[in-house]
């Protein structure tokens, strides 16, 4: 029909009334003159439509208008009456100032000099009014609100018992665990409930909704728990759909802690038969299949826990299975200081695995995941680490000296010092191979363990040497320990023989700063072990005369106390019967001195003193100097 619609441009641009063309046109002469007479029969039949819609509308319009004209009215009452609130309600902050005292009220509507505005003219009796009516409209408003409230309690009191009758109905059907058909249904009502008591929550009756929720809860949960652990023993991945709905379901009882719970617990437990198995069987342990099967495990229960828990609380509960799957394997008890090398390298090839897969991937929980997955897959490692330098020294360092000391058979000769000097080469070869280790591993991680280790091993390995050759105190000196002493005393006489020469007085003037020569020993020393402190030089001017023979007496033996006083302050340890054989040799020697008329000095007095572990007065800074250098071994 669209087709024979006309065109004001096919009407022509001389149609000015349609009704007058139309009579014009369908006239009979007028069709046979006219060249539009096929335009008239075009529109004949359309006209006729257009009668015909156009008296059934006339006909319908004609029947509803009485009832739109009641609504029309209708809506006049209702205009009037907002009219007459409205008027009502507002007010002119004008219209009740600048009243007349003793006046009636009313104010003319006349323009104040100076005002740029007229006053509105009104009367006290509408704000009188106006202050009656809007409580009432208050009023009015608050009851609607009411009524709406209380019509709103009553629909949620109506699907309160509807929703807890069902779910009665469900809980003393089922016997010991709810229909897995029936989850979906439960999950929606548990819903509605958990809405309408707290709706209901300010409306009388709320302790026994409360009660029967609680009731209902506990029931629901424990028919709910098999069905949940029925899906998550399955040995392949869950039926994730199930899940969802059983986790929907422990939601509304507020314990969504309780899925997530026990898929950690439940899920790993064919990862713990394996690591059984492997712990089991033959040795050494494969680490890195284990590996690899517990990271494709992981793979899939992540997938499945981003199905079911979602993405916002998937990386926790991925996280707690990665605990509950490692922590139980004791690997803490397989690892020792002769697999630990390679099994940390498998370890922090795991890690970075699983560190590139999962770290990163939860951007809210990144900074919690990868220092978590680090500390899990490390953890076993901690008590190894701890007392490494025990466990070093003995199941590594300890049985290498026991293969490398030398068994004493006979006196300590060349023979017995060759197979020391190589025995120690030997020892010193596998202390270097130790040493590489702690600078290899985790980049120096355990380096002060292994050097802590090495030092006691060292001083076991000496005193296992030192204990072959039991040393013997002299109670009479030998000739090696007088030996200084007899050249002393033998001194004395070749300068009591030059002082009777003729060449005496140009000895005495050549030895006018002979002290100078023993002054440079002393400096020696003093600059070697004492150099913040100065040595004091007193005692020996005390002792110095004019005599050629005693002024060169006290020179030499200043300067062989000097010397002696170097070479002891070398020796790095003292053992006891070692210490007690130089204080007897220096007893000696000190009785030598006094026979010549020259003092001990102090510093080899307090060494004395110190060897045989009595006080001796002497400087206090000397003698912390020379505490550092004086190591007894009691």
């Amino acid at each position: 029909m669209d087709s024979a619609v006309l065109t004001l441009v096919e009407l022509g641009d001389d149609v000015s009334d349609v009704y007058a063309w139309v009579d014009a046109n369908t006239r009979g002469d007028a069709v046979e003159s006219n060249n539009s007479g096929g335009v008239s029969e075009r529109l004949l039949p359309q006209l006729h439509v257009l009668s015909q819609e156009l008296s059934a509308t006339l006909q319908h319009q004609l029947e509803s208008f009485p009832s739109f004209d009641t609504h029309v009215q209708l809506l006049a009452i209702k205009t009037e009456g907002l009219r007459l609130n409205l008027q009502s309600v507002t007010t002119f902050p004008d219209s009740v100032a600048d009243l007349p005292d003793g006046s009636d009220g009313t104010t003319h509507n006349l323009p104040c000099q100076g005002s740029t505005r007229p006053r509105v003219a009104t009367t006290a009796r509408a704000a009188v009014t106006s202050d009656a009516t809007s409580p009432s409209l208050i009023l009015l408003h608050e009851a609607k609100q009411r009524m709406q409230a209380c019509i709103h309690a009553l629909e949620e009191s109506a699907a309160w018992t509807q929703h807890s009758r069902v779910v009665g109905q469900l809980v003393s059907e089922s016997v010991s665990s709810i229909a897995p058909t029936s989850l979906p249904s439960l999950a929606t009502h548990l819903t509605a409930m958990h809405k309408s008591l707290r709706i209901l929550a300010p409306m009388p009756g709320a302790p026994e909704r409360q009660a029967t929720m609680a009731r209902l809860l506990g029931d629901i949960e424990r028919l709910v728990l098999p069905a949940l652990l029925d899906q998550l023993n399955r040995p392949s991945t869950v039926d994730v759909e199930r899940v969802a709905e059983i986790l929907t379901i422990f939601k509304c009882l507020d314990r969504a802690d309780v899925v997530s719970g026990q898929y950690a617990a439940v899920r790993p437990a064919a990862i713990h038969r394996l690591w059984l198995s492997l712990e089991t069987g033959p040795r050494p342990l494969n680490l890195s299949d284990f590996y690899a099967d517990v990271a494709a495990f992981l793979g899939r229960e992540w997938l499945t826990i981003g199905l079911v828990f979602g993405h916002d609380t998937g990386p926790s509960v991925w996280l707690s299975l990665l605990q509950a799957t490692l922590q139980p394997c004791a690997l803490s008890s397989c690892i020792n200081v002769h697999n630990v090398c390679a099994w940390f390298d498998q370890s922090c090839g795991f890690a970075q695995s699983l560190l590139t897969n999962y770290g990163d991937v939860a951007e809210n929980h990144s900074p919690v995941l990868a220092p978590a997955i680090v500390q899990v897959i490390f953890e076993p490692y901690w008590p190894l680490f701890e007392s490494f330098a025990t466990v070093e020294r003995s199941e590594v360092l300890a049985l290498q000296v026991r293969e490398l000391v030398v068994p004493k058979s006979g006196p300590v000769d060349a023979d017995f010092a060759a197979l020391v000097e190589e025995a120690t080469t030997g020892l010193w070869a596998a202390l270097e191979v130790r040493v590489q280790f702690g600078l290899s591993f985790a980049l120096g991680a355990l380096l002060p363990a292994v050097v802590a280790a090495i030092t006691d091993t060292v001083a076991e390995f000496e005193l296992a040497l030192v204990h072959q050759v039991k040393l013997d105190l002299n109670k009479t000196t030998s000739n090696s320990s007088t030996r200084v002493a007899d050249i002393l005393l033998s001194l004395l006489p070749q300068l009591e023989l030059f002082a009777e020469t003729s060449g005496l007085p140009n000895a005495v003037a050549a030895s006018h700063h002979v002290e100078l020569l023993s002054n440079d020993a002393w400096t020696a020393v003093a600059t070697t072990f004492f150099p913040s402190n100065s040595v004091n030089d007193d005692w020996m001017s005390q002792s110095a005369t004019p005599s050629f023979v005693d002024r060169w007496t006290v020179v030499m033996a200043s300067g062989a106390m000097a010397v002696l006083t170097s070479q002891i302050l070398q020796i790095p340890r003292f053992s006891a019967t070692g210490a007690a054989q130089l204080a007897c040799d220096m007893g000696y020697f000190e009785n030598v001195l006094m026979a010549l008329g020259v003092p001990l000095h102090p510093i080899l007095a307090h060494i004395r003193h110190r060897l045989t572990n009595q006080n001796a007065p002497c400087d206090t800074a000397i003698a912390n100097s020379l505490d550092k250098y004086l190591t007894v071994t009691r």
